[in-house]
């Protein structure tokens, strides 16, 4: 009685057309679904629910504004010998005026303060001293007051003299000038000088409904508008930096299609080379190909009707499939060759070499599929998406590569054999490595030394694997949006012919620079405070955390060597120094004169949000009228890790505190 896989391999092999059949119209029905793949590169997609999640979505919730959570930011960098000279200051601001004419750009700007640079502050601070407070408009941002125009700034800074123009800048700039200015400055940047070698401009986009992470992200039109700004500025004879998230996700998805529009020929191109070596046979290559292909089409087309994105992670499944259906291909087509070459009675015909083969070899290869699968199923049970993605995608690869090489290839195999034989072809090969050639004597090289000597095989083995276990405690399991930001390609690859020569990138440089210069819009962390939130003590513990953070590494420091920071006692700071009634109300409350109210504190904060809004931003006041939350907001350097925020927290406000990173693709990196 025969068994139940010899029962599976008759019937596949038996009814060989049928397979063939059935197959090609799973095949078809898979094409259909790997045209619905989607790409997707942005890193939000890696985020978990948890403690620090949770503290974000509630700060975006009750301290940003709608206009504040629907915007993103690009960094315009102006760089040369002195920036601040009043011939450059003023093409940055003609830069300003041609953004501001193209309405492919224009159009996706904030109607209200979309742009701020240097040139801004600095007419807009001269056109206060000319004619009084009231003057200034919108206080320094182009295109933010129908009074005054960006020519009209250009007229006021052309009509200075230089001694008038460099007295301006010194104080504008001056350690305790302008902070809005000073933020726009180089970390390197000396206070109250007349020369820098780079300044920052900030442009404000919408993002039509949310923001740059999701759950919509950056669409077409916003990401169109950045590579045209960029291209704007490219033509102009001043050097500009230009970086925003649509320009980092352009150049992510390119690199994305070009590494894998390179790797994937390569690693057909491996397949060849080893099938070639392997069976020395035409036929037998191009089955070998033809079966790839079809697992990676069934692949794409899983996903494809399954939903899932084509994610970072993903371009590793289809070498893993490649690498695998090589495997599955060389074991089930040298099993029918040994068989049709194994001395019997009679020669074995196509079929029953192929019955034999699959029996042999087909339930050893189903128990490989199986825990392979399942090992990578294993991934469903962690909490982060493309985790999840990632082991379901191989999962069903590696089953569609026992389908697609213990059914079409054989069935095709066995058919065109046939077909062949019956016309006086003889499709009779001998298997590699076998027949006393010189590489079965390298392929017994193990079995021999597994023999003669065990215990040093094992000793080795043993040592092997200690090393790796070691090894394995050193890798670094952190990696941030840059590192999926391509370098220029090597000069090899500019000799590619289309479609495999690779594109331009220059965001990976143009980050580097920014990071090492300037305070990445967007690059920042904050501190929620839940509890007590109006007890003098919680004010206090804030300043000791505002001079914790400001002292460790990772905080930005600005050009006058203070943290970027903005808190609740900043901000009334701030307020006090231009509105002289609160500055009488923050005096009264802080008995003991160590500028930390210590009584009357919901007072105070009702008279600071009344005479100031924007104190919204870092004290959350319910609809109910009481005080919920407050925030701490911390400009962070460029390349600084979440796990380096997190331990910022200082012992006193651990209680009562959760960290949130910011979404750092608002144009900045990533860092997880």
């Amino acid at each position: 009685m025969t068994s139940f896989p010899e029962r599976v391999a008759e019937a596949l092999i038996d009814h060989s057309k049928v397979v063939i059949v059935i197959m090609l119209l799973v095949t078809a029905g898979m094409a259909v679904g790997a045209g619905q793949v989607d790409d997707e590169s942005d890193l939000d997609q890696f985020e978990t629910g948890s403690d620090a999640r949770a503290a974000q979505e509630y700060i975006q919730q009750n301290f940003e504004t709608e206009g504040q959570q629907d915007v993103t930011v690009i960094q315009v960098i102006q760089r040369g010998d002195n920036v601040l000279a009043r011939e450059s200051v003023i093409r940055s601001l003609e830069l300003q005026q041609q953004i501001m004419e193209r309405e492919e750009i224009a159009g996706t700007l904030t109607e209200e303060n979309p742009i701020l640079g240097i040139g801004n502050v600095l007419a807009q601070a001269q056109i206060q001293r000319q004619f009084g407070e009231d003057a200034a408009g919108s206080g320094g941002s182009a295109g933010g007051s129908q009074e005054i125009t960006i020519q009209d700034q250009i007229d006021v800074l052309s009509a200075m003299n230089e001694q008038e123009y460099e007295a301006l800048v010194q104080e504008v700039l001056s350690e305790d000038g302008n902070r809005r200015a000073l933020a726009l400055m180089p970390s390197s940047y000396e206070p109250g000088s007349t020369t820098a070698k780079a300044h920052n401009m900030i442009i404000t986009q919408r993002t039509e409904g949310g923001t740059p992470e999701g759950p919509e992200g950056l669409g077409e039109q916003e990401t169109t508008a950045q590579l045209e700004l960029r291209e704007l500025a490219n033509q102009k004879d001043d050097q500009y930096t230009v970086f925003g998230t649509g320009i980092i996700t352009d150049e992510i998805d390119r690199s994305f299609s070009d590494s894998f529009t390179i790797v994937g020929p390569l690693a057909l191109l491996f397949v060849v080379v080893a099938l070639t070596v392997a069976y020395r046979d035409l036929l037998d290559i191009v089955l070998g190909v033809v079966g790839i292909l079809v697992v990676l089409l069934w692949t794409f087309g899983f996903m494809g009707w399954a939903g899932i994105t084509f994610n970072q992670l993903l371009i590793s499944v289809p070498v893993l499939l490649i690498g695998l259906s090589i495997d599955y291909a060389i074991h089930v087509f040298m099993r029918h060759r040994e068989h049709r070459n194994e001395e019997t009675d009679g020669t074995p015909d196509v079929r029953g070499s192929m019955k034999t083969a699959l029996f042999g070899v087909g339930v050893a290869l189903v128990w490989v599929t199986a825990t392979a699968a399942i090992g990578f199923l294993a991934n469903l049970v962690s909490p982060i998406g493309p985790l999840q993605d990632f082991g379901l995608t191989s999962a069903f690869g590696i089953t569609a590569a026992l389908f697609v090489f213990g059914a079409l290839i054989p069935a095709l195999k066995v058919e065109i054999d046939g077909f062949l034989e019956a016309r006086g072809i003889d499709r009779r090969k001998r298997a590699f490595g076998t027949g006393g050639s010189a590489f079965s004597g390298v392929l017994s090289t193990g079995a021999k030394a597994a023999r003669r000597a065990p215990l040093v095989v094992i000793a080795l083995a043993l040592l092997l694997s200690l090393g790796g276990a070691y090894g394995a405690t050193q890798v670094d399991t952190t990696f941030q949006q840059e590192d999926f930001l391509a370098e220029s390609p090597p000069g090899w690859m500019n000799s590619l012919p289309e479609p495999f020569a690779p594109g331009t990138y220059q965001a990976k440089d143009d980050l580097e620079f920014v990071q090492a210069n300037f305070q990445q819009q967007g690059q920042d962390a904050s501190l929620l405070i839940r509890e007590d939130v109006t007890d003098p003590q919680t004010l206090v513990r804030v300043q000791d955390a505002t001079e914790r953070i400001g002292s460790t590494e990772s905080a930005y420091i600005l050009p006058n060597d203070r943290p970027d920071m903005q808190t609740p006692l900043t901000v009334m700071q701030q307020t006090a120094r231009s509105n002289d009634e609160f500055a009488a109300a923050y005096q009264q409350a802080d008995t003991d004169g160590d500028g930390i109210p210590d009584q009357n504190v919901e007072a105070l904060y009702d008279q600071l949000l009344t005479v100031n809004p924007e104190a919204s931003n870092v004290i959350y006041r319910n609809e109910a009228g009481e005080y919920e939350a407050l925030r701490m907001q911390i400009g962070l350097k460029g390349d600084v890790l979440a796990a380096t925020v997190a331990r910022w927290l200082p012992p006193a406000t651990r209680s009562s505190a959760a960290t949130s990173r910011t979404r750092c693709s608002r144009p900045s990196s990533r860092a997880c």
